[in-house]
This record gives structure tokens, C-alpha cells and sequence, in this order.
């Protein structure tokens, strides 16, 4: 099961160096990769004999400052709780097919559990009677506070509270979420995962009538639009979080990161589909407790590292970590190489439109690798003579590859993404770009101009809307 969708074609190219690199890249979409037990079994680690830490398994509700739960039916009510290192809060909308993983991932965080200098608070949503009938088949929506447990069919951890008609799709709960997880266990750093299904920029549509969206409810149908995502993820101090990370689907996009740039330190995400599975919930807990003083930086590079491990060097697993603090120059290098595109594609078209067919791609084919498309523009043939000669179109994306490489901390892929480099961007052709945009228009979601990046980049969107075809 995929956080969204598959791709059964995979990218194997060793071979093809003796090619022109085109060709080699036309021919390589033809051939395929049978997976290894090197991709079962790899990264099962966690074998070490350190002792963890005591688990805080009792809250503080002894009777001192509460923080209200309106609506919900409180089990433990907890204080407001002494600060510690790190609050980790997951938003986990399984109210959908991946309902089963998300009792996976939470008894995966119950092998470490919360300690004396971590917090980690879940909400999670299922589905009664749809997807997964284990541990009781409820189908509310639960606040937890993971304590340490072994029993992996069933949530051991503190019942904080309980609700019936919470819309997991509805940007409003999000927000609720994180004022009420944040003011009830300070920390000094804060990391908030966003677990789900995901869509890239936008929402889906499949012609079997399956929607997709981020944080997408089947009970309700509804789904947080991008441009939605940071006023309800805003800390409640007005500070950034230290690490956000997107468990969802194909979010690891210029689109998606220039949204958020104002609202995390870093951010982990994936530009493909992972597995339903998820991140190795267990491996990030295990870190974060046995080193809680740990720079986030390295956290998040540990997190990605620690996904290629468990997962394999052969699957399609992509995942970077993103510095959002130099997220804000894309726009402008994006723009540049928008204005010298569309001043060449009279004489270039041909290779510009070969630089974006050819780019590595990802369950939504008009998402590509912003760095290969960079290389792709770049290429010289045989002779070292520039497929696209044009000067100004060279230096905007020389310009840009510098900038998107001071963005991208770490990347790691598997063999079925050779050419996956940490960022991917919106890249269709001027019609799929008008066609998506009607249905958007329609109102399955937002349009591409209202987001952050288009509005800042204007002449990248008009190469989008008037390029080559």
C-alpha cells in the first residue's frame, strides 16, 4: 500500500552510458527492476544494547493549569505539563486505507515512548468498519500521549481524550491541534508531523473518482489546501517549528516549501509516493530519546537516513531535509529562468520540451526533479556543444542549480529514482497546465496562481501557462 499511488516502471541506466545521454534517458523508461531481498530486509536494524531512558508514563493532573478541550470527552486530564527538550505532535488522519499504519506507526513510537525530556502527543482518526478491525475497531478520534508499551496489536499508550465528529480534512482541527498540544507540553524544540495521504500542490482527482489531498478524510471528504496548511500549523508563541515533517505523499515541492518557509526550520518530505508504512516511526523515537540534545539539523538527516535503511537501496524511496531559510531565494531564480524560457522557445522549443518530458518524474508525471530539469537544460551533446545555445537560458540555470542546492540539506533515493535530488517542482505541459487548472477552477481545490510561489514568480508561471508544448 502507497501513501499515493505506484510506479511500476523503474529508471535503470548503468548501462546506457555508451548512449547519448537523450536517447539513453527515451530508452530507459522502458526497462524495469525486479526489487531484491536487499529491499525486504534492509535497515531492520535497532539491534544496539543501550538502555533506554525511564518512560514518563504518568502525566501531571494533579490539579494545576488545564488547557480546555471543547467538544471532546476528556479520559486524563492533563496539566499544563513542565517544559521539556522536545514536543514531538503527529496529526494522524487515518480515516482512510492507510488507517492500519497508523496503529503501526503509533506502536512503533511506543517502543521508546515519551521520557523526562520527550513529549510525544498523537491524534489520531479511524474508520469503524472500513479498513482495519484491530484494537477494537474504533472509530473516533483519540489524543494520546505515547508511553512505552510491547504489545504491537493494540495502543497501550495514555487516553488523553475523545471525539466523534472531528474532520481530520478541516484546516480548523489542525490548528486546534497544535494550540492545544503546544500550550499543554512546553518544549524548548518542537517537531509536528503531518500524517496522511498527499497531492503535491494540489488535490487529485483519478478518473475511478478517488480523491487525494492532504490530510484526506474519506469520512467527510474533505482535504487542507496547501495555501491553508501555514495558518493552521502556526505556533502559538509565533516562532517556527524546529522540524516539520510531511508523511504524506509527494509534498517535497518547490511549491509545497516556499509555502511553508516562514514556518519551520527544516522540513522532511518525500517527492514520491512512500510506502503506506510510512517513516520509521521506532528509529526516529529511538534517536530522539537516547540523544534528546541532538541538533535538528541532525535529526532530520537521521530520519531520512534511517527511511533508506529500512526500505532498501533498491526501492523508490525518495526523502530530503530542507532549510528553510534559503527557501525564499527560489522565486526569484525561478523567475529568471521563466523570462529566458519563454524568450527562447521559438528557436529552442524542441529542446526545452525535451529537458521537461525527460526530467525525472514521480507518481504525478507533471512532478519532476527541479535539479534534473536544471541538467537537462544544461546538456551538451556529444560534440560538448549545448543542446539549448541560448546564454541567458545557461546562466538562469546555473543561477537557479546554486540556489536549490543551498535548499537541500541531505537526499537520499532508491535505485528506482537515480535522478531523484531532493526537490521537485510542478512542470506540465501548457495544455495538462490549462486543463488542471479548470479543474481546480471548478472547485476541486485551489489554483496554481494562488499560490505563494506563483504569486513571486510570476514569469515562471506565464512558462507554464505559454511554453513549448
Amino acid at each position: 500500500m502507497m501513501r499515493e499511488g505506484t510506479k511500476s516502471v523503474a529508471y535503470h541506466r548503468d548501462n546506457m552510458k555508451q548512449l547519448n545521454r537523450r536517447d539513453a534517458l527515451k530508452l530507459a523508461g522502458l526497462t524495469s527492476l525486479t526489487l531484491s531481498l536487499e529491499a525486504i530486509l534492509a535497515g531492520c536494524g535497532g539491534g544496539s544494547t543501550y538502555k533506554l531512558p525511564a518512560s514518563a508514563r504518568l502525566l501531571s493532573t494533579a490539579g494545576g493549569q488545564k488547557v480546555a478541550q471543547p467538544g471532546w470527552t476528556v479520559r486524563v486530564d492533563p496539566d499544563v505539563q513542565p517544559a521539556k527538550e522536545w514536543t514531538v505532535l503527529i496529526y494522524m488522519n487515518g480515516a482512510n486505507d492507510l488507517e492500519t499504519y497508523g496503529l503501526l506507526n503509533t506502536n512503533q513510537l511506543e517502543q521508546s515512548g515519551s521520557t523526562e525530556d520527550i513529549n510525544f502527543v498523537v491524534q489520531y482518526k479511524r474508520f469503524a468498519g472500513r479498513y482495519d478491525n484491530s484494537d477494537g475497531d474504533w472509530g473516533d478520534t483519540r489524543r494520546f500521549y505515547v508511553d512505552r508499551a510491547n504489545d504491537p496489536t493494540q495502543i497501550e499508550s495514555t487516553l488523553i481524550s475523545q471525539h466523534n465528529g472531528v474532520d481530520m480534512g478541516e484546516k480548523s482541527r489542525l490548528s486546534e491541534f497544535v494550540q492545544w498540544g503546544v500550550t499543554t507540553f512546553p518544549a524548548r524544540r518542537y517537531c509536528l508531523v503531518l500524517w496522511n495521504h498527499g497531492a503535491g500542490w494540489r488535490s487529485v482527482k483519478s478518473a475511478k473518482k478517488v480523491t487525494r489531498g492532504l490530510s484526506y478524510d474519506d469520512a467527510t471528504g474533505s482535504h487542507i489546501e496547501t495555501i491553508d496548511v501555514p495558518g493552521a500549523i502556526s505556533h502559538p508563541s509565533g516562532r517556527m517549528w524546529d522540524l516539520l515533517v510531511v508523511d504524506c505523499s509527494l509534498m517535497q515541492m518547490a511549491e509545497v516549501v516556499y509555502e511553508l518557509r516562514n514556518k519551520a526550520e527544516y522540513i522532511v518530505g518525500s517527492q514520491e509516493s512512500p510506502p503506506g508504512e510510512g517513516l520509521p516511526y521506532d528509529a526516529f523515537a529511538r534517536t530522539l530519546v537516547r540523544t534528546p540534545n541532538i541538533q535538528t539539523k541532525d535529526l532530520a538527516v537521521d530520519l531520512v537516513t534511517q527511511t533508506i535503511n529500512r526500505y532498501g537501496t533498491l526501492s523508490n524511496t525518495t526523502q530530503s531535509v530542507i532549510d528553510t531559510s534559503q527557501v525564499a531565494l527560489l522565486s526569484q531564480y525561478l523567475d529568471n529562468l521563466g523570462v529566458a524560457l519563454l524568450a527562447a522557445s521559438e528557436i529552442y522549443g524542441t529542446a526545452i520540451s525535451d529537458s521537461r518530458a525527460l526530467a525525472e518524474s514521480y507518481a504525478y508525471a507533471e512532478n519532476k526533479d527541479l535539479l534534473d530539469f536544471i541538467d537537462l537544460l544544461t546538456d551538451k551533446d556529444a560534440q560538448g556543444n549545448f543542446y539549448i545555445p541560448d546564454p541567458d537560458v545557461q546562466a538562469a540555470a546555473v543561477a537557479l542549480r546554486t540556489a536549490v542546492k543551498a535548499v537541500i540539506v541531505k537526499n537520499v533515493n532508491g535505485a528506482q529514482h537515480p535522478r531523484s535530488q531532493g526537490l521537485a517542482i510542478y512542470l506540465p505541459t501548457p495544455i495538462r497546465f490549462r486543463t488542471i487548472d479548470i479543474e481546480q477552477a471548478n472547485g476541486f481545490g485551489q489554483r496554481y496562481k494562488e499560490l505563494a510561489l506563483a504569486k513571486a514568480a510570476p514569469n515562471w508561471m506565464a512558462f507554464l501557462e505559454k511554453g513549448p508544448r
